[in-house]
Formats: structure tokens, sequence, C-alpha cells
């Protein structure tokens, strides 16, 4: 319930907010009528960013480094999360850790090993076809 104040003086009135003014009682103080009501709305932002890289020898080929570090859609749930990847290819490391933003000690997902060996998951799974690519074109 918001603070009723006397608009007059500045009496704390302790009355209802929806009551007609002809039904308010004057100030025990003053005798006015008028009042000054403070209300407090607080609202809650929280600014999520990430940062990611690539990192090449040449201007040509793949990076030997990709990093990620930020938020990502699950499309499993929908749910906004925390995911970092590291793709280190000079090393041959490849590292995947995806976090619920509201439990941040709590993985979801966790994959650590050789990238050699990180075949058949997200963009490395083998794509179908197309009906185009499939036809031949002369």
């Amino acid at each position: 319930m918001p603070d009723a104040f006397c608009k007059g003086c500045g009496e704390v009135i302790v009355e209802k907010t929806n009551d007609p003014v002809g039904e308010r009682k004057p100030c025990p103080k003053c005798g006015s009528l008028n009042r000054e009501y403070h209300v407090k709305i607080e609202e809650k932002i929280i600014a999520i960013n990430g940062i990611g890289l690539k990192a090449h020898h040449g201007p040509k080929g793949q990076p030997y480094l990709e990093s990620y570090d930020g938020p990502d859609l699950q499309h499993k749930t929908g749910k906004l999360v925390h995911k970092v990847r590291i793709i280190d290819r000079q090393n041959d490391k490849y590292l995947e850790t995806v976090q619920d933003y509201n439990k941040t000690d709590q993985n979801i997902h966790r994959c650590e090993g050789p990238l050699s060996k990180h075949t058949g998951h997200g963009n490395a799974k083998l794509k179908k076809k197309s009906n185009y690519e499939n036809t031949s074109h002369t």
C-alpha cells in the first residue's frame, strides 16, 4: 500500500487509497482533505553479453582457435543459457559447458576432450543433402 501524506502539512495519513474524496476524513493536524501519495516502483534489469574470437595464422583456412563465452538459446527448452566453447585445432582440444543462468554452479552440459574425437555433434553432424544438391544440373 502506498504511503499517504496530507498535502497541506505533510502528516502521515492512514486511509485506503481508493476512498472517494467526499468520504475522506480531514487531516487530524490541519484539517486538509488533499493527499499526496508516495509509491515506490522497482524493476531489476540484468544485462547479459558475451564475447567470441577466431584466431587465424593467415587469410585462408579454418581458424586454429575459436572461443565463445556468453548467452545462447538452448533449443530443447527454449531457455537462455550461459555457454562456454573453446575449439583449439592447434592442440586438438575441445571444451563446451552449458550452465543455467539461474543456477550458475549447475552444469546442464559439459563436453571436454580431443577435438579429433568430437564428431557427430552440433555443427560436426553430417548434413543431409538438399533436393537441389541431389539432382544433376545440366
